[in-house]
């Protein structure tokens, strides 16, 4: 069963309108991470951090972008897809007419004006990387916002298996999918990612917006 609490549909919300929420949502007495899956060119980073940390005066422990950067993957087999959602779209490395992934990174860095010491990369495909090794690795902590941005159902499903089995939900994450009526809803895409995790593991989300969760348990 999809749980949602509360529902008032409109039309989807941007990143800035979401990310405006975090303050009155976030418990200022835990250590809370910013995660963004689908990086691209970094907008999405930059937005979080002037809105969060600049403007608002939240404390956010970590930035993490993830992103294979070299565009979009293959779909699940069977899955609706975007028409103009074909693999290789959305290459950072040619949004930025870099050779390198550390080249494309380190223009996403001054695009994204998060300091050095407060953003890392996870980069790879998620099958790959989300893993419990890479959990182990670094020292994430409790998710304050989630920027998805992914467009693919197989990418949003695996990005939010590995967030939910790290317990970094918690209640007042908030989650973005910013590509969730590009799609009929829950035929594909990030809406059936979201509607089959809630399914599957029991979760209860305050639907605020057409495309803005917030976690209750």
């Amino acid at each position: 069963l999809l749980n949602i609490l509360r529902s008032t549909i409109v039309m989807s919300v941007s990143n800035i309108d979401a990310l405006k929420a975090v303050k009155t949502y976030i418990n200022k007495d835990e250590i809370l991470d910013f995660y963004e899956f689908g990086v691209y060119s970094g907008h999405g980073l930059y937005d979080g951090y002037n809105q969060l940390v600049n403007i608002d005066k939240l404390y956010i422990n970590k930035f993490y972008g993830f992103d294979y950067f070299i565009g979009l993957t293959q779909e699940q087999d069977g899955i609706k897809r975007h028409i103009d959602w074909n693999i290789g779209e959305f290459n950072s490395l040619k949004f930025y007419n870099t050779n390198t992934i550390e080249e494309c990174l380190q223009k996403i860095r001054e695009r994204s004006q998060i300091p050095n010491d407060k953003l890392d990369f996870i980069v790879g495909f998620y099958k790959d990387v989300l893993n419990k090794e890479l959990f182990s690795k670094y020292n994430f902590k409790p998710a304050a916002y989630i920027h998805m941005d992914v467009d693919l159902y197989i990418s949003a499903k695996q990005a939010l298996v590995w967030l939910i089995e790290n317990k970094l939900f918690v209640k007042g994450t908030i989650i973005r999918y910013d590509d969730w009526d590009s799609i009929e809803e829950y035929s594909g895409g990030e809406s059936l990612a979201h509607k089959e995790i809630c399914d599957i593991y029991n979760l209860k989300f305050n639907r605020i917006n057409t495309n803005i969760f917030i976690y209750e348990e």
